[in-house]
């Protein structure tokens, strides 16, 4: 019988593969016994975005800001999946929030770059 970290490592393998439908089925497994695990839930956010499935995405990065708003890359991957949505304003705020955290994350201040252009500011 697996336990919740063998889930996990394979989810991870799975995610690092390029194989987020099965990166997203292990995490899962781990989130029936540990529903409320930010770093897990930003990970399932992230496969899901991958794949496209931007709102999904949202849920799931919402889900862990509200257990710890410190994960500057979770602000980071919700903007991003905003941004693909044409949401700039709000993938704009997400920026703002990560680099707020970490005025040196440079991902956070090209994706601010990036809003700033789609709303000309």
């Amino acid at each position: 019988m697996k336990t919740y970290l063998d889930w996990f490592n394979e989810g991870m393998n799975f995610f690092r593969n390029g194989r987020y439908e099965e990166a997203i089925r292990c995490f899962d497994e781990v989130l029936k016994i540990y529903p409320e695990l930010p770093t897990l839930l930003h990970n399932k956010g992230a496969a899901l975005a991958k794949l496209g499935r931007y709102e999904e995405a949202i849920k799931c990065f919402d889900k862990a800001l509200k257990i710890n708003p410190e994960l500057i890359q979770t602000w980071y991957g919700k903007g991003v999946a905003l941004y693909n949505l044409k949401r700039y304003d709000e993938a704009l705020n997400c920026a703002e929030e990560a680099v707020k955290i970490d005025p040196n994350f440079s991902p956070a201040q090209e994706l601010k770059n990036w809003c700033l252009k789609k709303l000309e500011r």
